[in-house]
């Protein structure tokens, strides 16, 4: 016995459990449209679709599954859809798979725009620790030589992250800002060492 022959008995079941009229007519409009891999996907005609919150929160959704379960005697979850065909349900899986791959692309993007975030933060960090750790820094040779070390760090992570996006364009201006602050050497100087100057 599988569902299709089974559901108009176990939609009465599922009635005789439930109170409220709105229940009981999301439940007279949903019906099996598919079986996938253990799922029992259940659909709302378009023209119904307003009654789909009634039958897919929580516990009506597990009232579901328990008496499918009574019926069929194995263990379902149930999907409630907008739709009441098979070509409903194709749309439906095409929808999910493409929010699936924006959300994936999106995630890669976030991934890359972290881990150069990461990057700069450190050096930024870095940069901090390093001037606070500079003795006598009144003195210029001693700015100059925090000034040659942050130039060279700065360089090496410009090699290893390369900036390909706004995010990392300002990332590596506060990164410069912050150099300038610690040496008195103006911004466009700082840039300018960093990306042009000699080692």
């Amino acid at each position: 016995m599988d569902i299709y022959q089974s559901w108009n008995r176990i939609r009465e079941q599922i009635k005789d459990r439930v109170t409220g009229r709105n229940v009981w007519q999301a439940l007279d409009v949903l019906n099996p449209i598919a079986e996938v891999d253990g799922t029992t996907v259940l659909g709302i005609p378009h023209s119904y679709s307003e009654y789909i919150s009634y039958v897919s929160n929580v516990t009506t959704k597990r009232l579901i599954e328990q008496v499918i379960e009574e019926h069929l005697g194995e263990k379902r979850s149930i999907l409630i859809i907008e739709g009441a065909t098979q070509q409903d349900w194709e749309a439906y899986q095409r929808k999910q798979e493409e929010a699936r791959r924006i959300s994936e692309g999106l995630s890669a993007k976030e991934s890359v725009a972290r881990k150069s975030a990461d990057s700069w933060e450190g050096l930024y960090e870095w940069l901090g620790r390093r001037y606070a750790d500079t003795p006598n820094r009144s003195l210029a040779q001693n700015r100059a030589q925090y000034l040659q070390d942050a130039v060279e760090a700065t360089r090496k992570l410009l090699e290893q992250t390369p900036i390909e996006n706004e995010q990392d364009e300002r990332q590596f201006n506060r990164v410069i800002e912050r150099i300038t602050t610690n040496t008195d050497v103006a911004p466009a100087m700082v840039g300018w060492l960093i990306l042009y100057g000699g080692s």
